[in-house]
């Protein structure tokens, strides 16, 4: 890494545990109604960051699955590993302490982590239909084969394996990926590839906004390339009479992710041209 990361290892991987000072940042899991509901996650304005190794995709998982409910990682490194700081808004900021901004944490100039977020909630139906009996990663792998040659961490949505009174169990609607990338300051250059992927396989669609405006949508949200953008991995809290079964994370050994080969551009602007229904 170039200054002011003098004290980072090139050859050493690192995530950002952010722990908040207000209470749990964790989703909430409940009935109301007979219907299941979901607090979203909250987020973390006041509490201390710090920035620790994770090497390997067993680490990763190994920290993931120590977070405690207030606490949420970032992808991003700041100015100095293993060292926390006091975390606060911008407006509040004194000597010492940071924002949750890329003025304080940063991509790696060398190998990072990067988070893939698949979700298929939103889908149109036609590519619901598309991905019945399909299993999402097997179908990620099919799209991005260069994924089959990388060390990745797969996880889970935080809803999977929750179990309704009736013994009914929720389906895995999302996946969250964690890929070894040989330059963490390409993650926004390669979630678009990676969207534009989808989009030549068939699997981009548009969303529309609440103020009418067309949103470019695909399986892979490009969204969540920044360095400083939080990702809720703590176990949610499920309340009675729903029970959560246990569904492990897998590891996929594999080497760096250098690059991802680019689509057919032809094709996706005619793709992205269609008219939409």
């Amino acid at each position: 890494m170039s200054a002011p990361f003098q004290q980072y290892r090139s050859d050493t991987l690192y995530v950002t545990i952010v722990t908040s000072s207000t209470g749990p940042v964790n989703k909430k899991i409940y009935l109301q109604d007979g219907k299941l509901c979901k607090d979203p996650n909250a987020q973390i304005y006041e509490g201390f960051a710090k920035t620790v190794p994770a090497n390997t995709a067993s680490d990763l998982r190994k920290l993931i699955e120590n977070l405690r409910q207030e606490q949420a990682i970032a992808l991003g490194s700041l100015e100095v590993p293993n060292k926390a700081f006091q975390l606060t808004t911008k407006a509040r900021l004194q000597p010492g302490s940071i924002a949750r901004s890329q003025d304080f944490l940063h991509h790696a100039c060398s190998i990072g982590w990067l988070l893939i977020d698949l979700d298929t909630k939103g889908l149109p139906p036609l590519l619901k239909d598309m991905l019945e009996g399909r299993s999402m990663l097997d179908l990620v792998f099919e799209i991005l084969p260069e994924l089959l040659l990388s060390e990745i961490l797969v996880r889970p949505s935080s809803s999977a394996g929750i179990i309704n009174p009736d013994g009914l169990e929720q389906e895995v609607t999302g996946l969250h990926i964690y890929v070894k990338v040989a330059d963490q300051t390409q993650s926004q250059r390669l979630l678009k590839l990676m969207h534009d992927r989808c989009w030549e396989a068939g699997y981009g669609f548009f969303a529309l906004a609440s103020n009418g405006t067309l949103l470019e949508r695909s399986l892979v949200d490009t969204a969540v390339h920044g360095p400083e953008r939080l990702v809720f991995e703590a176990k949610p809290n499920v309340l009675p009479p729903l029970i959560k079964r246990h569904i492990p994370d897998e590891v996929f050994s594999g080497g760096v992710l250098k690059c991802i080969k680019e689509p057919n551009y032809e094709q996706v602007y005619h793709l992205k041209m269609r008219p939409v229904n």
